[in-house]
Parts: structure tokens; sequence; C-alpha cells
């Protein structure tokens, strides 16, 4: 399978889904309160879509 674009690549796909998740379970509960957790737990999600996008370039 090939890919035009790092967006088609599935891993890409199931790496923004995630993300997705994770974002929504950090809003509520214990992670609500606790900003520095939340912000480092989102922050770690939004690097695997920036290790795809930067490794994809070479494809």
């Amino acid at each position: 399978m090939s890919a035009r674009y790092f967006e088609d690549l599935e891993v890409w796909i199931l790496s923004r889904e995630l993300t997705n998740k994770i974002y929504s379970v950090s809003s509520d509960g214990r992670f609500a309160k606790d900003f520095g957790l939340r912000d480092q737990i989102r922050r770690a999600a939004d690097t695997k879509g920036q290790n795809t996008r930067s490794h994809s370039k070479g494809v």
C-alpha cells in the first residue's frame, strides 16, 4: 500500500483517533484538576502524530 499524503496512512488515522480519546478522557475527573499531568499526557499524545508526519517525508 502506498500513501500519497501522511494523512492517508492508517497509522496516522489511528494516532489521531487515540489522541482525540486522550483529550476527551483527560478533560474530566482527576486529569482536569492536575494541570501538569493533563498537559504532559496531551503533549505525549500530540507527539505521536508529529513523529508520523516527520518520518513520512521520506516515504
